[in-house]
């Protein structure tokens, strides 16, 4: 009898450091796991800090202003090129040829033109064909 008891001892205990050995080396590899993650979660942020002081560098106004003499040769606006809104008004010639696209009364418009008017879709988009 007390050999049994011996022999289902022996086992308990080769079975415990069995589970024993096996949580070890399972959290190492954890570890290792979460070291890397770790690492790699450094570089991003390095390189996420990187990009923004580059992002910083490359929209500096006075760069920005540089490059956009050197290359755009951009000149400041005329008063000629700037419309009121009461000058996108149509002109009575206007009203007269939109009134004559949605009627379908499209002939004689200009006269000389050798080719047909065609009033298409809803919105009565003119075509020349």
């Amino acid at each position: 009898m007390i050999r049994l008891v011996n022999i289902m001892m022996f086992i308990a205990v080769i079975a415990l450091f069995a589970t024993v050995y096996h949580v070890r080396y399972g959290a190492d590899a954890e570890y290792k796991a979460i070291r890397h993650a770790e690492r790699v979660i450094e570089k991003e942020e390095t390189t996420r800090r990187i990009l923004e002081a580059e992002w910083v560098s490359l929209n500096n106004p006075a760069r920005l202003e540089k490059l956009s003499e050197m290359h755009l040769r951009l000149e400041p606006l005329a008063a000629t090129q700037i419309r009121t809104p009461e000058s996108f008004a149509l002109s009575d010639e206007d009203q007269i040829v939109k009134a004559n696209i949605k009627s379908g009364n499209h002939e004689g418009w200009q006269e000389g033109w050798q080719g047909s008017w065609s009033v298409s879709g809803d919105r009565g988009e003119l075509d020349a064909r």
